[in-house]
């Protein structure tokens, strides 16, 4: 499990975080986003589900980094090939 720890001073509302996470997601990995969920819980985003690769894993780390209101990510995606 990979955590980055981010500070922020905004605090979004829970919806708009899912929201921006979904779409950041969905551009940065077009398909794979449908197999990805993203949680919300106080200021933790948690991102779990499959990616076909590493780099897939890393994408979806940095594209949800910098949501304003997420303090932390947990990034609990496994490679499966």
């Amino acid at each position: 499990m990979t955590t980055l720890t981010v500070t922020k001073h905004a605090r979004p509302v829970r919806t708009q975080i899912l929201g921006e996470s979904t779409s950041c997601l969905q551009e940065s990995l077009l398909a794979v986003a449908a197999q990805v969920r993203c949680e919300f819980v106080e200021g933790m985003l948690i991102l779990s589900g499959n990616v076909r690769s590493y780099r897939h894993k890393q994408i979806a780390q940095e594209c949800t980094r910098d949501i304003a209101g997420v303090e932390q990510i947990v990034n609990r995606l496994q490679v499966v090939r």
